[in-house]
């Protein structure tokens, strides 16, 4: 919440201000949207601009390299070696969406570990709320392993 303490109807120096004009704003712009979504706004305004880390995507076939301080884990909690990925440019506009391709990115010890951790957590996928039911014409199968099931 903003609380604002409301000049004296003659402070004509506060009530001018940019410090207080932009308190009202604030103000104004958070209830709007408590308002509008019915929960109250719970981060910073204004919002800073997002900071949005994208590799160019120029031409097909244009490929980065990203060094990365975490290693590949090829035994049980033993993580060695240096990581350099490889991003190579897929699709990019105006053809398409920005999409890069990007091999090797998990060890073949972590991609066995993720299956044999989701073959124990997969089922068939339900539709509609609360709890669903099993649609005959929509079919999949889904699950979803918690941060906290792997070490």
């Amino acid at each position: 919440n903003v609380y604002i303490i409301e000049p004296l109807p003659d402070d004509h120096e506060v009530r001018n201000s940019d410090q207080y004009k932009a308190a009202l704003e604030e103000r104004t712009f958070m209830r709007d949207y408590a308002k509008r979504t019915g929960v109250p706004w719970l981060a910073f305004y204004p919002r800073p601009k997002p900071i949005l880390n994208m590799w160019p995507a120029e031409f097909l076939g244009q490929t980065h390299v990203v060094a990365s301080p975490h290693a590949y884990t090829h035994e049980e909690g033993i993580a060695e070696g240096d990581l350099a990925l490889s991003l190579q440019v897929v699709s990019h506009a105006p053809q398409g969406p920005r999409v890069f391709l990007v091999r090797e990115m998990l060890s073949q010890f972590e991609c066995d570990h993720i299956i044999e951790m989701g073959t124990k957590v997969i089922r068939e996928s339900m539709v509609g709320q609360g709890g669903g039911f099993k649609s005959k014409t929509r079919t999949s199968r889904n699950g979803w392993l918690r941060r906290s099931a792997s070490p």
